[in-house]
């Protein structure tokens, strides 16, 4: 034979006890010009039970001129018969942009650019990033890959090469 489940009643508010709430709003800061200028946030009280987050910046008025960063690996480098190249991948990205490849040794900078490719996961920089040994001097160089498009920048560690 089933039976049946009772749904127990709400407790009372024992006698004497008057409920108050946790929070009222405040009314009285409220302007009562449609025109009126907005005031600050009002700052994270911890001890008032209410999480308030802080604004998120305004979107720039230029375009590009806030672009994130994201960290860059090189993947190969060294040298052919004829040409110092290098490859480098930026994972989670998926964008196109421009790759730039430079050597510096002293006081002397050697830099090549190409189009970055596009994969479901990453973007690679490798098409075009080829300087011919005869414009760089044997002897150990720094090699960076850099990663611009308009909204993603990237830059690989400094690597310390030879070339011969």
């Amino acid at each position: 034979m089933p039976t049946a489940l009772a749904t127990p009643e709400p407790s009372a508010t024992p006698a004497g006890v008057t409920p108050t709430p946790s929070a009222t709003p405040d009314t009285s800061a409220a302007p009562s010009d449609p025109s009126a200028t907005v005031s600050p946030e009002p700052a994270n009280d911890p001890d008032d039970g209410v999480a308030t987050d802080p604004s998120l910046p305004e979107p720039s008025a230029e375009p590009g001129s806030e672009v994130a960063t994201a960290p860059m690996t090189l993947t190969s480098w060294g040298t052919t018969d004829s040409a110092f190249e290098a490859a480098a991948v930026i994972d989670g990205v998926v964008d196109e942009g421009t790759c730039t490849m430079t050597l510096t040794r002293r006081d002397v900078t050697r830099a090549v650019s190409g189009p970055s490719a596009r994969s479901a996961t990453s973007s690679s920089c490798a098409q075009g990033l080829s300087i011919p040994l005869e414009d760089l001097t044997s002897g150990g160089w720094s090699l960076a890959v850099r990663f611009a498009s308009d909204s993603i920048t990237g830059v690989t560690a400094t690597q310390e090469v030879r070339v011969p």
